[in-house]
């Protein structure tokens, strides 16, 4: 399939929606002995559902993602380290309200808000766009990510620092830039903060302060 993308030599900003390990180990600590309901929704706030998360340092946030243990994605099994990132800021706040809203089951007559921060950073390297082939190979926004993960593999080996690849949660034009080696990344900053509120049965949705 690589034989068939576009070949590129990438320099741009890109966005990623993070959060600190520590941070969402906190959280899932709470979500864990709280539950789904009021008392949950309220320890969010009282962690900073609107109020500042103090002193972000974006280089480590960066590098986290290519420090053991590594977490498995769509391009990459866990074996490897992979800096998710998107061309567009929206691209990214949509890919993470999808995974977010996975994550907590607010009861009906509640919601959750979960403050993370919106961070970019300077990619440089070489590229593969796999855009054009989403019609020839639809896994490439497939939920199975095996083939993906394949795709990645192959893509390391052959030295490529990051691919360009449509995303799956901001159709049709959204494009997601996952990134294979930390030596292709720099200039790290924040950009601001997006504010997601996790409703019952409905769309995460969120905003974004921009700094």
């Amino acid at each position: 399939m690589l034989n068939q993308a576009k070949a590129v030599s990438i320099a741009e900003r890109v966005s990623r929606v993070t959060q600190s390990g520590e941070r969402w180990r906190e959280i899932n600590r709470l979500h864990a002995t709280l539950g789904d309901g009021r008392e949950f929704a309220e320890a969010l706030e009282f962690l900073g559902g609107e109020a500042s998360l103090g002193t972000t340092d974006v280089a480590n946030s960066l590098a986290a993602s290519f420090t053991r243990p590594f977490r498995p994605g769509r391009f990459s099994n866990g074996a490897y380290g992979v800096l998710y990132t998107a061309r567009k800021h929206r691209t990214a706040n949509k890919e993470r309200a999808y995974w977010i809203g996975k994550s907590f089951s607010p009861a009906t007559s509640e919601s959750y808000k979960i403050r993370l921060q919106l961070i970019s950073c300077m990619v440089r390297g070489h590229a593969k766009d796999v855009r054009g082939l989403l019609s020839q190979f639809p896994w490439l926004i497939d939920d199975d990510y095996t083939q993906c993960r394949a795709l990645a593999m192959v893509a390391k080996a052959k030295g490529l620092h990051c691919l360009i690849t449509p995303s799956a949660r901001d159709r049709p034009k959204g494009t997601t830039v996952p990134i294979f080696e930390v030596s292709s990344v720099s200039q790290g900053r924040q950009d601001g903060v997006v504010i997601f509120t996790i409703h019952a049965g409905l769309s995460t949705t969120f905003r974004t302060q921009f700094t």
